[in-house]
C-alpha cells in the first residue's frame, strides 16, 4: 500500500514489500539497486544503476573504480558496453571512460590515452570489442603510438597515430589474432 509506494519512490530502492506479522511487527524486506557506472551529463556526475536510474550525486569518491559513461542517453545504454567489456577483463581495466555518441554508438577512451570509436548496436559493439581485445593481447595496440582505432565498420579497422610506423613494424611481427 502507502508504505511500499513511499520506499519505491527513494532512489535506492528497486523493490520492496511490506507485510505486517500479528499482533505488532511490521516486516520491510527491499532490494536495493548496485551503482555499475559514474555518469557525466551537463557537468554533472551521479552514480547510476543497471536500468540507468540516478542514484546519488553525494560521495562519489566511493564508487572511483566505476566506470566512467559521457553524454546523453549513456545512462540508459551503459549495461550493454558494461556486458561487452565484461568478457575482456585485461581489456575493461584499461579503460578510462565511454562516451555515448550521437545517442546511438561508444567512444571507449583508454587510460593510456587512445580512443576505440565502436559501430553502432550492441551486439556490433560486442563483436568488435572482441576482436580489439584479441588483437590487443597479441599485438600491444594500446601505449604503441596509435591515437585511435576506428572499428565502425565491419571487417576493417582504421587506425591514426603519430608514430604509426613504427607501431605497425612491430605489429607486423607478433604472432596472428584470431578474428571474431
Amino acid at each position: 500500500g502507502v508504505a511500499r509506494a513511499k520506499l519505491l519512490k527513494m532512489p535506492w530502492v528497486a523493490d520492496a514489500s511490506v507485510g505486517r506479522r500479528l499482533p505488532d511487527t511490521l516486516v520491510v524486506h527491499i532490494v536495493e539497486r548496485r551503482p555499475v557506472a559514474l555518469w557525466q551529463y551537463r557537468h554533472r556526475l551521479v552514480a547510476i544503476d543497471r536500468t540507468g536510474t540516478p542514484l546519488t550525486a553525494d560521495r562519489l569518491e566511493r564508487f572511483g573504480a566505476l566506470p566512467l559513461v559521457v553524454g546523453p542517453g549513456a545512462n540508459r545504454n551503459a549495461h550493454a558496453l558494461a556486458d561487452a567489456l565484461s568478457n575482456h577483463p585485461a581489456l575493461a581495466r584499461q579503460v578510462h571512460a565511454a562516451q555515448f555518441v550521437g545517442g546511438r554508438r561508444w567512444d571507449v577512451r583508454f587510460k593510456s590515452g587512445e580512443t576505440l570509436a565502436l559501430p553502432e548496436g550492441d551486439a556490433a559493439a560486442a563483436r568488435a570489442l572482441k576482436q580489439f581485445a584479441g588483437l590487443d593481447e597479441h599485438g600491444r595496440l594500446l601505449a604503441q603510438g596509435f591515437t585511435r582505432f576506428d572499428m565502425r565498420e565491419p571487417a576493417r579497422m582504421t587506425v591514426r597515430g603519430p608514430g604509426i610506423g613504427a607501431a605497425l613494424a612491430r605489429l607486423a611481427k607478433a604472432p596472428k589474432a584470431v578474428t571474431a
